[in-house]
């Protein structure tokens, strides 16, 4: 029984969503996301990320777009 609960535990994983609100990001973005994943790679955690962008002039949305993340538009 020990080694059967041991083996579902295994395999949960969790949901992780991290928000990060944006508006002219795009210099500060791409490391702040690559960190993120970084954090997250060796862990079971599944990973949601989420740029919610404030009306940005600049390249925030397309960067987070490269960076697969999640796009919002407030």
């Amino acid at each position: 029984m020990i080694q059967h609960l041991q083996h579902l535990d295994e395999q949960v994983t969790t949901m992780v969503s991290i928000i990060i609100p944006a508006y002219n990001e795009e210099r500060r973005l791409p490391a702040t996301l690559d960190a993120i994943k970084k954090h997250f790679k060796n862990t079971r955690e599944h990973l949601e990320i989420i740029v919610v962008d404030d009306g940005s002039k600049d390249e925030t949305v397309l960067v987070a777009n490269k960076k697969k993340a999640r796009v919002l538009k407030n």
